[in-house]
Formats: C-alpha cells, sequence, structure tokens
C-alpha cells in the first residue's frame, strides 16, 4: 500500500528528529518526504473526488495559442485556472504533467510554511500527511492554489507589509473567489493582546444570532438580482443546513481549538505570532458553517495554520505542561478529538451517493499511470456526487 510507506516514511525522521531529538541529515528525510508526496499526488490515476472530475473537463480547457479567443466572461471558472492550464495544454497537452506540477507546487509551499512556522516541521508534515494530504492534493485543486498564495503571503502579513499582503491576496482572488476570506485575515493586527475569553464570548453570541435569525432569507432578499456572484453566492447558501449530527461534527471540530486555547491562555505561552488568533477565525468559521455551510470553504485556508498551532502546543504539552495535572488532561483529550476528526474525514459513509461507499473510496484502490486502471467505485460514487451536488 502506497499510502503505509509513505507514513512510515514520513514517521521516522518524527520519531528521530522530534521526539528523541537526535542529529542527523534533517535535509535528506525533508526532500526525501517531500518526493513521495510529490510521487504519490503526481503519479496517480484518477484517485480523488474533484480529480476525476477536473480530469474530464481538461480536454475543454484552451490552450495558450486559444487564450485571445476564450470567453472569460461566461466561464465557469476564475481566469487563472483556464490561463494555468492553459500551459499544459500546450505542453503536450497532458494532465499527468499537470498533476506532477501541481503537486510540486502544493506540497513545496506547504514544506515550506511549516519550515518557516514551527521548529518541529517533521511533525507538521506528518499531521499534513494523515490528515489533510488528500485533500488539498486531490479535491480542492482550485482553491488550494489561492491557498498557496495565503501561505506564501502570511510572513509579509506578521512583518506588517500589508501591500506585498494584499497584492498577493489579489492574485489569489484570480484562482478562486473564496480567496476574499484573506482580506479579511489582517483584522487580527488590530488585537493588541489575546482577549480568549471576550473572543469566545463573542463566538458565541454569533451562534446565538444565527439560531435566532434566517440569515440566508435575509441575504437573498437583500442580494442584487441578476449578477454572477450573486447567483453564486445564493446558490451555495441554499445547501442544506447540517442536521443535529452534522452540527455535533462541527462543534467536535471546534472544541479541541478551544481546550487548547485555554491551556495556553492559562500558561501564559506565546500565540505563536499571529497563528493564535486567526486561530479564532476558524472557530468562528466553523461556528457559523453549522447555519451557512458555505463558509466551511474558510476553513481551508486556516488549516495549515492549525497544524502548527496543534503541533507547537503538542510540544510544549510533551515538555513543559506534563505535570500539571488538569492542564495534561485538557491538552491530552484535545489531541485525541483532533486526531478523532481527523480520521472521521475519512470514514464519512456517502450512501447518500451509491451505497456502502464512504470518503476513502476516493482515495482507495490507489492506481497509478504506470497503470491506468478504473476503480468502478470510485467512477460511480463521483458520478453520482457530480449530478447532484458539484458546482
Amino acid at each position: 500500500m502506497i499510502y503505509l510507506v509513505a507514513f512510515i516514511l514520513i514517521l521516522v525522521p518524527v520519531i528521530r528528529f522530534d521526539l528523541m531529538k537526535l542529529e542527523g541529515n534533517k535535509s535528506l528525510w525533508l526532500s526525501l518526504n517531500f518526493l513521495m508526496m510529490v510521487m504519490v499526488a503526481g503519479l496517480r490515476y484518477r484517485v480523488g473526488g474533484d480529480t476525476l472530475i477536473y480530469m474530464d473537463l481538461f480536454d475543454t480547457y484552451p490552450a495558450i495559442d486559444e487564450l485571445s479567443t476564450f470567453d472569460f466572461e461566461d466561464a465557469k471558472y476564475n481566469p487563472c485556472w483556464y490561463i494555468y492550464n492553459s500551459i499544459f495544454k500546450s505542453c503536450g497537452n497532458s494532465f499527468t504533467l499537470f498533476q506532477i506540477v501541481q503537486a510540486v507546487i502544493v506540497n513545496g509551499v506547504f514544506f515550506r510554511f511549516f519550515k518557516r512556522q514551527t521548529s518541529y516541521y517533521f511533525t507538521a508534515i506528518l499531521v499534513y500527511f494523515f490528515g489533510y494530504y488528500c485533500y488539498y492534493n486531490m479535491e480542492i485543486q482550485r482553491e488550494v492554489l489561492s491557498l498557496c498564495f495565503m501561505l506564501e503571503a502570511y510572513p509579509f502579513l506578521v512583518r506588517k507589509k500589508l501591500l506585498q499582503y494584499y497584492l498577493l491576496c489579489v492574485a489569489a482572488l484570480f484562482f478562486h473567489t473564496s480567496a476574499v476570506v484573506m482580506f479579511l485575515f489582517p483584522l487580527v493586527l488590530l488585537i493588541k493582546k489575546d482577549y480568549f475569553w471576550v473572543a469566545l464570548l463573542i463566538i458565541g453570541m454569533t451562534v446565538l444570532m444565527l439560531q435566532v435569525l434566517d440569515v440566508i432569507n435575509i441575504f437573498l432578499s437583500i442580494a442584487v438580482p441578476d449578477t454572477k456572484l450573486t447567483e453564486t453566492i445564493a446558490s451555495y447558501l441554499m445547501n442544506e443546513s447540517p442536521n443535529i449530527i452534522g452540527k455535533t461534527v462541527y462543534i467536535l471540530k471546534i472544541v479541541p481549538f478551544i481546550m487548547l486555547m485555554f491551556v495556553r491562555n492559562r500558561h501564559g505561552f506565546d500565540n505563536d505570532m499571529l497563528v493564535g488568533k486567526l486561530i479564532f477565525f476558524a472557530v468562528a468559521i466553523q461556528s457559523v458553517t453549522m447555519y451557512i455551510p458555505v463558509t466551511q470553504r474558510f476553513s481551508n485556508y486556516i488549516f495549515p495554520l492549525a497544524i502548527v498551532y496543534v503541533v507547537n502546543t503538542f510540544y510544549l504539552h510533551y515538555w513543559d505542561i506534563r505535570p500539571h495535572l488538569l492542564s495534561h488532561l485538557i491538552v491530552t483529550s484535545a489531541l485525541f478529538i483532533y486526531g478523532f476528526n481527523l480520521a472521521y474525514f475519512y470514514l464519512q459513509n456517502r450512501n447518500d451517493d451509491l451505497e456502502g461507499t464512504h470518503v476513502y473510496n476516493r482515495y482507495l484502490p490507489y492506481n497509478s499511470v504506470f497503470d491506468p486502471q478504473s476503480d468502478n467505485v470510485r467512477e460511480q460514487l463521483i458520478q453520482n456526487e457530480r449530478a447532484t451536488r458539484w458546482m
């Protein structure tokens, strides 16, 4: 199993360098991890959910010499997505080349971000691989490019170089509209202290307001009609809100971060620059998602920051917090819930789309371009999903 081999290769440097603090060739292991992730994602054949759809659409995209006559105004996606794909259309018309380059870009940016933001970057890579790798590499292939701009823009935000930050925000917006959330992140610069309880109270009041007000119909009643953006937003808003089980899942996504923030606040640990403040965005977004499902997309931009926050808190716990019994229990419980959430993503059933299937059927079995075979279950699952939900 290719995923198991990759997992073992990623786990070894975590034990060696992060847990045991042994000396050695970190660069070699980092390069090996990077190469493995690029190969798994880049050389897959019809593995993933959105991958199948983008692969089928690839033949309809323009080549570079066709861009001048391409109708960007009526096109379904943002302009840079077509320009980006036109490069691969003109270089052999190869979707495999697209996948390889995409894997190099995405994993390269993630590895660079983790190495910049935490000393325990091998552990961050492990969490990324276990919980988010398939999603970012095999699903949201347009949105992840915007996310890459965000990760590259983050150091500018930390240094308060807002011109460079907003230029990258604009570039991200030309790949995916969800990048609009990046324009809100500089608001955390206005927060001078970590007002944990005040922020929590504001989030609680927001959830209460959403419980009482019919926000979706209010928006639809005041929205300007007959504009493409409004129609797109409206179509997303009209998606059904989660039932009680779905809301419980979202609450479980929120709980571990609140617990970790509480412990860090209690012991006076630093907030990882802006990471801790931005985590409140994630908590707020997940809270709103219980009522407006489309906002879940905005969480995609904060999950990499969440990985850094969780990993750094784990090692604070591992070295410093354990002697404090209450904090030890809270952090241990939070990490357990966080791990459960990551695993639950793959275990969710997809019976509404195809009886007896789960999310992991998107990624298992793994087929490579060297043995290009389609999995019938995955093909039928994605076909059914596309018929009912693909936007």
